[in-house]
């Protein structure tokens, strides 16, 4: 199961935090009571898959985003999807 820390939290217990994660536990962070990043072992070796992994999650996210969007029948502008193709891009 994951835990909770505040950003505040972890720039206080940085060492201590990623200790937690290290050994199995992730650790969702959160801004404002909403949770913004998770901290989260990995191996060396799957780094950069387990990246790619989190960026195909974000386009994902954003595609299910524009097909609700879709399915309520709200025609959206060439501006609209940019803004949502570049909102997950940003995101990990």
């Amino acid at each position: 199961m994951a835990s909770y820390a505040t950003i505040r939290e972890l720039q206080m217990h940085v060492s201590a935090l990623v200790e937690t994660a290290r050994g199995g536990q992730p650790l969702i962070v959160t801004n404002h009571g909403k949770p913004v990043a998770v901290l989260s072992a990995v191996e060396p070796e799957t780094a950069d898959q387990v990246a790619l992994f989190l960026e195909r999650i974000g386009s994902y996210q954003a595609y299910r985003a524009l097909q609700n969007i879709a399915v309520a029948q709200k025609p959206l502008r060439e501006r609209e999807v940019a803004r949502f193709v570049k909102t997950a891009r940003r995101q990990p």
